[in-house]
C-alpha cells in the first residue's frame, strides 16, 4: 500500500482513535444483570441463564446494546466529521449486527437533523441508511456512490466488505469487534481508492482495530460442537439491551496514528514516531542538508531515494497528506523533519526567489524574465515535480528562443530549482 500511495494511485491512510470507549471486558455478569438486560426487539426480559451461556461462548460483547454509550459514540463521530469538511462525508459505518446498526443509523440522522436545524443548513433527503444481507438498502449503493447530495453515511456489517467499490468514501468506521485481519483488511480496504479531490481517507477505530494491521491471515479451523449449536439455538440473533450509565464510558484525547511497514508487517505507529522514522533514515541516507539539496534537485537522485524510504517502511507523500502540509514542497518539510531547517511554503519560496536573485532576474530581458517567472509560478502551483513535466514547455507555451541567454532550455530548469531552494 504504501508504494501505491508514494507512486500516487492509492489514497493516504489516517488513523484516528475514537474519543468515546467502552470497556466491556471490564463489566461482569453482576453489572449486566443489575442493569435490567432486555431483548432489544421485543422489550422482554432476557434469563440470566441465556446471558450466562452467551458470555461463556465468547461473543457477548457482540449482543450487547448500549444506548447511551451508542449516542455518545456517534455524537463524537459526527464532531470528527465537522472538524475535518463537514457532516456530509461518505462514511461506512461497521457495525456488530443489523439491530446494532439500525441503532447507530438513527442516530446518525437525529444528530445530523439538529445539526442542520442549529445552522439553517438545508436538510439532504437521505442521510444515513442501513445496508446489511439481511436488513437491505443495496438498491441506494449507486446514490451512495453517485450522490453528492444524499446518502452519506451507510451502516452496514459485513456487506460492504468487499466486491463494492466506491471511491468517494472519505472516512471508514469501526464500531464493531472484529478479531479476524482478513476481513479488516478487505474493511479498510474499502477506503483506498482515488477520487476527485480525494488524496487521503481516515479510518475512526473505537474497537482497537487497528492492532490487526500486520496480523497473520493464518487462523486455525474449528470444528463445530454439535451440543454447543442446539444450546445456542435459542439466542441466535439475540440483541441484549441494558441501562448503561456514563460511569461506564472512557474519553480519550483521540490519538492520530499511520500505516507504517516494521520488519516487513504493517504496523499503527503514532505520527510524531512515523516523523521520527523519516529522520533517521534521510540523515543515514544522506547526512546532510547540501547532501539532500543535490539529491532533491536531480530527478533521479530523488527517485532513488524516495524508493530507499518506502523500502524502509515510510512514505513522505502519506506523511504530508496526513499531516495537511500540501502547501509545502517535499523538501521543506523532509528538511525541517531531519535538519531542522525552517520550511518555506511554495509561495514563500516564490517570493524568496524573486528577492534574492533580483540582479540575475535584472538583468536579463524582460520575455526571458516573464519565461522564469512562469516556470516559478508552475512551482507555486506543484512543487518541485511540476517543473519537471515533459510537456513543461508546451504547456507554458515559452518561446525557447528567449530562453537561449540563458543556456539550454533543460539547464536552465535546473538553474532555475537549484536557485528556488538555495532561496
Amino acid at each position: 500500500m504504501l508504494q501505491g500511495v508514494e507512486d500516487g494511485y492509492l489514497a493516504a491512510c489516517e488513523i484516528q482513535e475514537g474519543r468515546i470507549k467502552l470497556d466491556l471486558a471490564q463489566l461482569s455478569i453482576e453489572d449486566i444483570l443489575a442493569s435490567n438486560p432486555i431483548d432489544f426487539e421485543t422489550g422482554l426480559a432476557v434469563e440470566e441463564k441465556v446471558i450466562r451461556r452467551l458470555m461463556k461462548k465468547g461473543n457477548f460483547k457482540t449482543r450487547l446494546m448500549l444506548p447511551n454509550f451508542e449516542k455518545r459514540r456517534c455524537e463524537d463521530l459526527f464532531h470528527y466529521l465537522l472538524e475535518t469538511g463537514g457532516a456530509e462525508q461518505k462514511t461506512i459505518i461497521f457495525c456488530n449486527s443489523d439491530r446494532h446498526a439500525d441503532l447507530v443509523t438513527a442516530n446518525m440522522e437525529n444528530l445530523y437533523a439538529e445539526w442542520c436545524e442549529r445552522n439553517q443548513h438545508r436538510r439532504c433527503d437521505s442521510y444515513a441508511f442501513k445496508c446489511t444481507d439481511k436488513g437491505g438498502g443495496q438498491e441506494r449503493l449507486p446514490d451512495f456512490r453517485g450522490s453528492s447530495r444524499s446518502y452519506f453515511i451507510a451502516t452496514t456489517v459485513d456487506l460492504l466488505t468487499t466486491g463494492v467499490d466506491v471511491p468517494v468514501v472519505r472516512n471508514i468506521v469501526f464500531f464493531n469487534q472484529i478479531n479476524s485481519p482478513i476481513t479488516f483488511y478487505q474493511m479498510v480496504g474499502r477506503g483506498t481508492r482515488l477520487a476527485e479531490g480525494k488524496l487521503m481517507f481516515r479510518v475512526y477505530d473505537y474497537t482497537d482495530a487497528t492492532r490487526l494491521f500486520g496480523e497473520s491471515f493464518l487462523t486455525k479451523l474449528r470444528t463445530p460442537n454439535k451440543n454447543s449449536r442446539n444450546r445456542s439455538s435459542e439466542a441466535s440473533g439475540l440483541a441484549i439491551e441494558i441501562a448503561d450509565t456514563d460511569e461506564w464510558i472512557e474519553e480519550s484525547t483521540g490519538d492520530r496514528f499511520m500505516r507504517a511497514k516494521i520488519d516487513g508487517d504493517d504496523r499503527r505507529i503514532s505520527v510524531e514516531e512515523y516523523k521520527e522514522r523519516i529522520a533517521a533514515k534521510l540523515v543515514e541516507i544522506v547526512p546532510t542538508i547540501e547532501d539532500f539539496r543535490a539529491c532533491w534537485i536531480n530527478p533521479k537522485t530523488r527517485k532513488e531515494l524516495s524508493a530507499e524510504l518506502v523500502s524502509a517502511g515510510i512514505s513522505p507523500k502519506e506523511y504530508v497528506t496526513v499531516t495537511e502540509l500540501a502547501a509545502y514542497d517535499l523538501y521543506d518539510i523532509l528538511a525541517d523533519i531531519a535538519y531542522g531547517l525552517i520550511p518555506k511554503t511554495k509561495s514563500d519560496r516564490a517570493q524568496a526567489f524573486n528577492y534574492k536573485h533580483a540582479d540575475w532576474l535584472n538583468g536579463m530581458p524582460e520575455e526571458t524574465a516573464k519565461a522564469v517567472d512562469a516556470f516559478l509560478q508552475q512551482f507555486v502551483n506543484g512543487g518541485i515535480e511540476a517543473l519537471e513535466n515533459d510537456l513543461i514547455f508546451e504547456t507554458l507555451r515559452v518561446n525557447l528562443d528567449v530562453l537561449k541567454i540563458l543556456g539550454k532550455p533543460k539547464d536552465v530548469l535546473r538553474e532555475i530549482k537549484e536557485r528556488i531552494f538555495a532561496a
